[in-house]
């Protein structure tokens, strides 16, 4: 019985070395054989191919041995397979080492977040000796001080803040590679990364802490969190503009 294939389902020819892919079809020619429209993966050239000529190249299992993976919520680790029976299925293992199978339809893999690495925007979450920089967001400069190894409370990172300042910091979560530098207030959009002058003409620099946007004006300025908003500044001193450096 000649197999039936699908649209897009990768295909082997008997007689061809290239592997094709299934364009159109199935469809029957005069004389009754079921034919398809393949095309080759390389060159994209098309053809036609009789089915009783293809075979299926199989798919690449979905998880493989050592996978992390979650059932129903609970936490699995892959054991063994895949395993065809009415349908695929797996050996895993529990987080207290029992064994058992699971459908591959139940299966979730877990996703294991890319390593933090230097040039990553990140929010600072917990720094021991600098906790009033818990809730800024920097750029890592390194992942691999020893800071604190002692103490068993290694803070692996260093991050460059926006006055340039550097912490070293224990926990980091990665921030979008667009740094979130602009803010609206009053129908005004401000850019985090300029410097506005006020209208006794200090400088101010602000910079995003938490939820809110803070800032502080003169040389050395160093927005902190409870001090100036963006908003109360524009209240009391605006208005704002732009300092073209």
């Amino acid at each position: 019985m000649t197999e039936t294939f699908e649209v897009g389902q990768r295909v082997k020819h008997q007689n061809r070395t290239a592997e094709h892919e299934v364009s159109y079809g199935p469809f029957t020619s005069p004389l009754g054989f079921v034919w398809y429209v393949i095309r080759n993966t390389d060159t994209l050239r098309e053809d036609t191919a009789r089915g009783s000529d293809l075979s299926a190249i199989p798919e690449p299992p979905k998880f493989a041995v050592g996978d992390k993976v979650t059932s129903f919520g609970d936490p699995y680790t892959i054991l063994a397979g895949p395993f065809r029976g009415c349908t695929e299925w797996y050996v895993v293992e529990d987080a207290d080492g029992k064994a058992l199978s699971a459908t591959e339809d139940d299966l979730v893999a877990v996703t294991v977040p890319d390593p933090i690495k230097v040039g990553d925007r990140v929010r600072i979450v917990r720094a021991t000796c600098a906790t009033s920089t818990h809730g800024r967001e920097g750029v890592i400069t390194s992942t691999s001080e020893t800071w604190r190894e002692e103490q068993g409370d290694t803070h692996p990172y260093i991050v460059r803040l926006a006055d340039d300042d550097t912490v070293h910091v224990a926990e980091v979560e990665r921030i979008d590679s667009t740094p979130a530098d602009t803010y609206e207030h009053d129908g005004v959009t401000y850019d985090l990364s300029a410097r506005y002058r006020d209208r006794d003409g200090d400088v101010w620099k602000f910079e995003r802490i938490g939820d809110d946007v803070y800032g502080d004006f003169g040389v050395g300025a160093y927005p902190t969190e409870g001090g100036w908003t963006l908003a109360s500044a524009a209240r009391h001193y605006g208005p704002l503009t732009r300092v073209n450096d």
